[in-house]
């Protein structure tokens, strides 16, 4: 029998061989043929987290019989590589007694000049059907699922993409509010638009990325949707996957905390991250971890005091607004380990970036860095406590700072100032 799935259809097996796991070396993936409806159908995944696609097979597919089977999901998902972009998969399985015995393809890699460049030949043994596999597959037909448009889809995708990086967000039509968790704190806010659904939905970053998926396949005009505990599943007319929503019953059971936004500065986050580097640089600092966070309203530092060391670099800021009001400056304790441990810490391009001094409702302080100076929603989250014990010396430092750098301004402007009248020839 042979089976070729059209190139025109190889983006649908994506999240299905997407959801293979190939560090067990038990994952499997299950195979059935129709030969009335010609079409293949392949299942992935482990309970609770299936995923299966319905690909009609192209007219090149010969001997066509009513079969299923399956095999080894490490060497399934090892299929789109093996044949260019623009080619068929072609599959050839051994029929014997009305069963599957073996999968095998064949691939050939030529030049631009039409030289033969490569050829390899994979054969696989076929198993017994997978029957919690194939149960999921009768499952998922019968369950009562809710249709959404590609619209809403997108709509939903796009409310939710305001808050990334995010753990789970519940979305409220009828009160027009969406409700958030980050770092396990739940925030509420207002939708940034109307949302036509019957009904709350509660989902995390890898659904939504796969909803987003599924509205931008061609031709597809709607989306089952069904939620279930700690199950969402997302369906199309030709596929379906079922993700895990982990810890959605604390969740639930979550009080939105009041955030206040207390200041935000732009900074060029390089030059924080090379202060702070400077710092690690030295063993015992590095090992004692807690630096000071100093924020004015024209500089933001990064201090040190101990008794064998006293030490602050402070920064220009690009801009700085506060949002309630506060002194003429803030200083916190924060650890450099968790800061260089952040994903925008990890970003390779360094660039600006903006700062949050975030107070929550029960008088805890956290920074928030973000990666888009425009961005509401911080990247990364880190805990941070009030100093006022160290006050004193470091606005000694930063008052000897101010000094320093009038004098060197001035010894600046002078020595123009003689350039330009030649006195300094």
């Amino acid at each position: 029998m042979k089976l070729v799935i059209s190139a025109a259809h190889r983006d649908i097996l994506l999240p299905v061989f997407a959801n293979i796991d190939i560090r067990y070396p038990n994952s499997i993936a299950t195979l059935l043929v129709d030969s009335v409806l010609k079409t293949l159908t392949i299942i992935s995944g482990q309970k609770p987290t299936y995923a299966y696609c319905t690909i009609p097979l192209a007219p090149e597919s010969t001997g066509l019989q009513s079969v299923g089977f399956s095999v080894k999901g490490g060497y399934i998902s090892e299929l789109p590589p093996y044949f260019p972009i623009n080619d068929n998969i072609c599959l050839d399985v051994e029929i014997s007694d009305s069963k599957a015995k073996s999968i095998k393809f064949v691939y050939i890699y030529r030049q631009d000049n039409d030289n033969l460049k490569e050829s390899g030949i994979r054969n696989y043994r076929c198993e017994e059907i997978d029957k919690q596999q194939a149960n999921y597959l009768d499952e998922i037909m019968s369950r009562p699922m809710t249709k959404i448009s590609t619209n809403t889809g997108l709509a939903i995708c796009n409310a939710a993409k305001l808050h990334i990086p995010f753990e789970l967000i519940e979305i409220h039509p009828d009160e027009n509010k969406i409700k958030v968790q980050r770092n396990g704190i739940i925030e509420e806010t207002k939708l940034p638009y109307h949302i036509e659904l019957p009904t709350e939905l509660v989902f995390n970053q890898a659904v939504g990325d796969k909803l987003r998926w599924m509205c931008q396949q061609p031709g597809v005009k709607e989306i089952q949707i069904a939620q279930q505990g700690e199950e969402f599943i997302l369906k199309t007319s030709s596929t379906a996957v079922t993700c895990e929503l982990a810890g959605i019953e604390n969740f639930y059971s979550k009080m939105p905390k009041t955030i206040k936004q207390i200041k935000y500065i732009i900074v060029d986050f390089h030059s924080i991250k090379e202060i702070i580097n400077k710092y690690r640089n030295n063993l015992q600092v590095k090992k004692f971890d807690n630096a000071i966070l100093y924020v004015d309203n024209e500089y933001v530092g990064v201090a040190f005091v101990d008794d064998c060391l006293k030490s602050l670099f402070t920064i220009r800021v690009v801009e700085i607004e506060q949002t309630v009001m506060t002194s003429g400056y803030l200083m916190f304790r924060f650890s450099m380990q968790m800061f260089v441990n952040t994903k925008l810490c990890k970003l390779i391009k360094p660039d600006r970036a903006k700062l949050s001094i975030i107070e929550n409702g029960n008088g805890e302080f956290s920074l928030g860095m973000h990666q888009s100076i425009h961005g509401t929603s911080p990247t990364d989250i880190i805990p941070i406590e009030k100093d006022a014990y160290h006050y004193p010396t470091v606005k000694q430092m930063r008052d000897e700072l101010i000094i320093e750098v009038t004098k060197a301004k001035a010894r600046v402007t002078h020595e123009a100032q003689q350039d330009m009248f030649g006195y300094g020839n």
